[in-house]
């Protein structure tokens, strides 16, 4: 038995618009010099999966993703990394959010790393727990 799923079809997809997107977005670190480290990754793919068993059966499903991966570090006067990630996933790059949604994120990781440097260091913790 084989069983195909519909016909892959590619989203659009304008590389030079997000690569110009990706580089202002990974810009945007650059007014915080307490982030040391910053990056943000596109990934799109479009692909047919096959599954075959031994008994014959092939199935082929098409599948369409996007994902956006914001990551940024900094280290707190203690020495401990601190680190922010955010993801987001859609079937397509046209669903993920726009960019003025993503630099929003952006300085809120921003701000959220700079609190966390200077947040007192929690005390270790001795007790029971469930």
């Amino acid at each position: 038995m084989q069983h195909a799923g519909d016909a892959l079809t590619v989203p659009p997809f304008d590389k030079a618009a997000w690569e110009g997107e990706v580089r202002r977005l990974s810009a945007a670190f650059r007014k915080y010099p307490e982030v040391y480290f910053a990056s943000v990754v596109l990934q799109v793919q479009s692909a047919n999966e096959r599954m075959v068993n031994s008994e014959g059966t092939a199935i082929t499903s098409p599948s369409n993703s996007a994902r956006l991966v914001i990551e940024a570090q900094t280290r707190a006067d203690d020495g401990m990394d601190l680190l922010r990630v955010e993801t987001f996933q859609a079937p397509s790059a046209a669903g993920l959010p726009n960019e003025t949604e993503l630099a929003d994120k952006i300085e809120k990781m921003a701000t959220d790393l700079n609190a966390l440097r200077k947040a007192a260091v929690a005390e270790p913790y001795d007790g029971p727990a469930l």
